[in-house]
C-alpha cells in the first residue's frame, strides 16, 4: 500500500459550465503545492453552472481508473446520468458543500433577488409562508437527490457545512476508506 501512495499522481479540474482549470496529474510535493496555488488563484470566467457538463469533460480526460473527489454544492439539475457514469468507471467520493444561508432564507419581506447565472432580477416576498416552504423543499430535495444517487452506486458521500471545521469530517471519511481498502 505504501508503494501505491508514492506512485500516486494528483491532478485537478475545476468547472462551471465550462472548463475553468485543468492541471494534468503529476507527482511530488512541488506539484501538489502548485495545484493548491492555482486553485486558490482561480477566477472563474463564467457564473453559470453545469455539473453534468463538467463530469462529461472529466470522463473524457480520465483514461485510467482513478480516485475522484467531486466537490460541489450540487445546486443544479440534469447531472444524474453523468454522475452515474463517473461512479461506475471510477472510485468516486462526493462532497456536497452546504451553506446555512442557502438552507433557510431569512424573512426580509419583498426584496429583489438577482439570479447570478441569468443576470435576471425577480421581486420575491421572502416572508410569505409559501415561498419559504418551497425554498426549503427545493433545498432538501437537492440534498436528498445527491445522497440517493451516491447510495445507489455505493459511492462515498459527505455533506459539509461551510460554517464548521471540515477537516475532522474529511479525516474520518478517509480513515474509514483506508480501513476498508478504498471503495465501499
Amino acid at each position: 500500500m505504501a508503494a501505491a501512495r508514492q506512485d500516486a499522481q494528483l491532478g485537478i479540474m475545476a468547472f462551471s459550465d465550462q472548463k475553468e482549470l485543468y492541471l494534468a496529474p503529476g507527482k511530488g510535493i512541488r506539484h501538489a503545492y502548485s495545484l493548491i496555488k492555482r486553485l486558490f488563484e482561480l477566477e472563474p470566467r463564467s457564473r453559470q453552472t453545469a455539473v453534468g457538463s463538467g463530469i462529461k469533460q472529466a470522463l473524457g480526460l480520465l483514461k485510467r481508473r482513478s480516485i475522484i473527489l467531486l466537490i460541489s454544492d450540487f445546486i443544479d439539475t440534469n447531472y444524474e446520468r453523468e454522475l452515474t457514469m463517473l461512479a461506475r468507471k471510477h472510485d468516486l467520493v462526493v462532497v456536497q458543500l452546504l451553506d446555512k444561508r442557502e438552507q433557510e432564507f431569512p424573512p426580509l419581506g419583498i426584496v429583489p433577488l438577482l439570479d447570478q447565472e441569468t443576470g435576471r432580477t425577480v421581486w420575491v416576498n421572502t416572508s410569505a409562508e409559501a415561498f419559504r416552504k418551497r425554498y426549503r423543499a427545493t433545498y432538501e430535495q437537492n440534498r436528498e437527490q445527491i445522497g440517493q444517487i451516491c447510495r445507489r452506486h455505493r459511492t462515498e458521500y459527505l455533506s459539509i457545512a461551510t460554517d464548521v471545521d471540515f477537516v475532522p469530517q474529511l479525516v474520518r471519511l478517509f480513515r474509514r476508506r483506508n480501513q476498508r481498502g478504498g471503495r465501499a
